[in-house]
């Protein structure tokens, strides 16, 4: 029997509230069995918790920003699936959040010297407490009784600024980690690939095979030279790829300005 995923997404399991529950619920238990595996007695230990739970929630807050592009973009049954379910999705979100709302209290409440002197940031303090405060607000105006409490115009106001703060918050951190921290090894550990990487330098800048005159300098069969050796690159600009250059404002330098 051959299922049909446009009657497969129509199935009462993957809707509404039988999907939160199918996601809530192994996000739950997946927290307690990672909370059962770490050392809950010290600070460091809710501190994986904390990072274990916003793991879970990010995809989940990305899912609901992406929907009214996905529908626009790739029209189907998978876009007015995530539509129907937008809501649903983004309490799954909120679950896990909840989560780590409570691995945080824990923290700062059982574990204050940890907390202040190694986790604690007033940046990040803020920047996580203007998200808790948007958070309940929009679950609670997701349903009917909250929702009355605003006009149209409040409502869409409150769940599009909540929506792109919570997506552009762990966007920001993820950033920050990326390109300002030590998250892709220190050069020691990148020692192997840098040599790979000379390597295949140096063969793309090798001089080329004499041409059919017997001429070293004269391009074989037709290649053109190569190109001269190129300045080495830093160790993340190698990694990710180039930085882009910023554009010159004002006039072009005299050696390039036409005559």
């Amino acid at each position: 029997m051959v299922i049909k995923p446009k009657s497969l997404l129509k199935n009462k399991a993957l809707n509404k509230w039988n999907l939160f529950w199918l996601i809530s619920g192994p996000i739950s238990i997946f927290m307690i069995i990672n909370l059962l595996a770490v050392d809950a007695s010290t600070g460091a230990g809710i501190s994986e918790m904390i990072q274990f739970s916003v793991r879970w929630a990010v995809p989940f807050v990305y899912l609901v920003i992406a929907t009214s592009s996905v529908q626009i973009l790739f029209p189907g049954p998978f876009s007015r699936w995530l539509m129907r379910n937008r809501k649903y999705i983004g309490l799954c979100f909120a679950v896990a959040m909840a989560w780590q709302a409570l691995f945080i209290f824990i923290m700062s409440y059982f574990f204050h010297e940890y907390y202040y002197s190694d986790v604690y940031y007033f940046r990040d303090e803020i920047e996580g407490s203007i998200g808790y405060i948007f958070l309940p607000a929009m679950v609670l105006t997701s349903f009917n009784f909250g929702s009355k409490l605003l006009t149209p115009k409040q409502w869409k106001l409150l769940h599009t600024s909540g929506i792109y703060f919570l997506w552009a918050y762990p966007f920001s951190v993820y950033w920050w980690n990326l390109y300002y921290y030590e998250t892709l090894g220190t050069p020691e550990q990148w020692e192997g690939t840098t040599e790979v990487l000379s390597t295949i330098r140096e063969d793309a800048t090798a001089p080329a095979e004499p041409g059919p005159d017997g001429c070293a300098a004269c391009p074989a069969a037709g290649r053109p030279p190569p190109a001269p050796p190129a300045a080495p690159a830093p160790l993340l600009t190698r990694a990710i790829g180039r930085r882009p250059r910023r554009r010159r404002r004002g006039p072009p330098p005299p050696s390039r300005t036409r005559r």
